[in-house]
Parts: C-alpha cells; sequence; structure tokens
C-alpha cells in the first residue's frame, strides 16, 4: 500500500497488486477481507488499487515505494 497525493486530504491509500494467477481482487473484496478478517481500522484500508506484473524492488529486493508511488501519480495526471 502507498499513498498517493490527493488536493482534498493530502493522501489516499492505494493497494498495489501483483496477481498470484490470472484472477485479480477487486477493491470491494480487499476492502471487505481487510476490515471483516484483518479487523483494520476502515480509514487505514485502501480506496484504490492498481494491478501490476511485477513491483520495483532494490538489488537486495525491498519494494521500492517511491518509485510506485511516482509511477501511479504520473499516470494520474497523463
Amino acid at each position: 500500500v502507498v499513498g498517493i497525493p490527493d488536493p482534498r486530504v493530502g493522501e489516499r491509500a492505494c493497494a498495489v497488486v501483483v496477481p498470484r494467477d490470472t484472477d485479480s481482487p477487486n477493491l470491494a473484496e480487499i476492502r471487505e477481507y481487510l476490515t471483516r478478517e484483518c479487523k483494520i481500522a476502515i480509514w487505514k484500508v485502501p480506496e484504490r488499487i492498481e494491478v501490476v506484473d511485477s513491483l520495483p524492488v532494490t538489488a537486495t529486493g525491498k519494494i521500492q515505494k517511491f518509485v510506485l508511488r511516482n509511477q501511479l501519480t504520473a499516470e494520474s495526471k497523463g
């Protein structure tokens, strides 16, 4: 989950998902799972979902969230 700039509230949560198979989860499924099964507060649950083929990682395997943020921000502007 990464923060995406929002003009009204400053930032919104976006879940970036790499599906294991051909079926991608939808936003409603993710939100329900996180609130009911994981008991995560509703204000922490993602409001947007992006399905990607792979996540950008460093040489040591850490996810580069800043790259994801930049990609998603550029897509929303363009």
